[in-house]
């Protein structure tokens, strides 16, 4: 016994010797199967009418019938006392077309019927097929909630881009603000440097003037200074010590501001003319306001130099260096703050000055350097000019620094007690200031 599928529908018969030569020749004579394929709906059915244009069946309305589905029961097969060839069986064959049974009809009917057999997949298959739908479900959720964080992603670039374009507005009205206060800036700038060019030549022709108008008071002053006198001797008297007063019968008068007498007992003293006469009223500052064209000529570029002469006890000391305090202070102090002073004011005018100091002490005809360990000094003259061997300058910057150096040499200087000074002064100090000026204008 042999199944055949053919055309969807399955046949059985029984197989004799008979049936096999019959159906061998029925094969042999068969159509020849067509090169081409046949259309979609002449698979559907047994009969090749169904689906050929014209065919009457297509032109007809389709009706269309439930599908109901049968048990399949088992082929039935008739045969004929003594016949060796079997009965075929007829069966009722169904085809679907647009998901509509329409029944083909067949050449031949027959009560008996074969249900059309219903596919089905396997419980596991089903079981994958769900669980792909809901993964892909999940998924489909997933990219639902990217898709919208994307849109609201693109939402607040759009706000920052309008956000952006507005401040790029803003700033190019800033930027168009700024090219309108530089363009009227550089017109002030251009105006400012036209004026300060007239005003800097103003300024040169005037300091010009200046310079000549400064020269000729420098000549002024010292053709002033040299009718006073180049050299000029002047007497200053301290006040008398307690017991000059008990033990001497001596009187000073002053006839004029610069003459003195005295007076022995009763007999009347010679008066003695000087350019000036410090009486005992006068303090250190009057004593020092008195040489200050002096001073003031040294900065001019004269030789100055100042000599305080007398016995033991006169005061000489007290002149020139004087005491620690301000109102104290001699005419060596004095000096100092007066040049750093004075030629602050004569820098306005293009001048630069240096200074330098040194201080010589001579005792018993040696020369010693008072600022630089008491170290020995040798003299000499060269060209009608004096010259110091080892004697050691040290430049000024500031007033500050002249304290330090008068006190380091005045603990090097040789001092003893006398019946007129307990701490009398040994010894000649000379104090020296060495003055560089020079303006880049002359």
């Amino acid at each position: 016994m042999f199944a055949r599928r053919r055309s969807g529908v399955h046949r059985t018969a029984i197989a004799s010797p008979k049936n096999i030569a019959r159906r061998t020749t029925m094969r042999a004579s068969a159509i020849p199967r067509p090169t081409e394929p046949l259309p979609y709906t002449l698979t559907t059915g047994r009969h090749s009418t169904l689906g050929h244009t014209g065919c009457a069946t297509l032109k007809k309305p389709i009706v269309s019938l439930p599908r109901v589905a049968t048990a399949a029961k088992p082929l039935a097969t008739t045969s004929r006392a003594g016949s060796t060839s079997s009965v075929r069986s007829t069966t009722l064959r169904s085809s679907t077309v647009a998901n509509k049974t329409i029944a083909a009809p067949t050449a031949r009917t027959s009560n008996m019927a074969r249900a059309v057999p219903v596919s089905s997949r396997p419980p596991s298959e089903v079981a994958s097929l769900k669980s792909e739908i809901t993964k892909l479900k999940e998924e489909l959720k997933t990219r639902e909630e990217q898709l919208k964080l994307t849109s609201e992603v693109l939402e607040m670039q759009k706000t920052n881009l309008t956000h952006s374009n507005a401040q790029l507005e803003n700033a190019k009205i800033k930027l168009d603000l700024v090219e309108n206060c530089k363009i009227t800036l550089e017109e002030q700038l251009k105006v400012l440097k036209e004026n300060m060019q007239q005003k800097t030549a103003h300024n040169e022709e005037m300091c010009q003037q200046l310079n000549e108008k400064e020269a000729i008071l420098r000549k002024l002053h010292n053709d002033v200074v040299d009718m006073r006198g180049q050299i000029r001797v002047a007497v200053r008297v301290r006040p008398m010590l307690k017991a000059e007063e008990e033990s001497s019968n001596d009187g000073i008068e002053y006839p004029a501001v610069n003459a003195i007498a005295i007076n022995q007992g009763t007999k009347k003293g010679t008066t003695l003319m000087f350019e000036k006469v410090f009486t005992p009223l006068f303090s250190q500052k009057d004593v020092f306001v008195n040489i200050e064209d002096f001073i003031l000529s040294a900065l001019h570029g004269y030789n100055v130099g100042l000599i305080a002469f007398g016995q033991t006890g006169s005061g000489k000391t007290h002149t020139m260096r004087g005491g620690d305090a301000e109102e104290e202070e001699g005419i060596i102090p004095r000096a100092a703050t007066f040049l750093f002073r004075e030629s602050k004011k004569l820098e306005a005018t293009g001048w630069k000055f240096e200074f330098s100091l040194s201080f010589l002490e001579i005792y018993n005809n040696e020369a010693y350097d008072l600022l630089n360990n008491h170290a020995a000094v040798k003299l000499r003259l060269v060209n009608q000019t004096v010259t110091l061997d080892g004697l050691s300058d040290h430049p000024l910057t500031k007033q500050s620094e002249i304290g330090s150096l008068l006190r380091t040499a005045d603990k090097n200087r040789k001092t003893a007690a006398t019946k007129c000074n307990e701490y009398s002064s040994r010894s000649h100090a000379i104090y020296m200031w060495k003055i560089k000026a020079h303006q880049q204008a002359t």
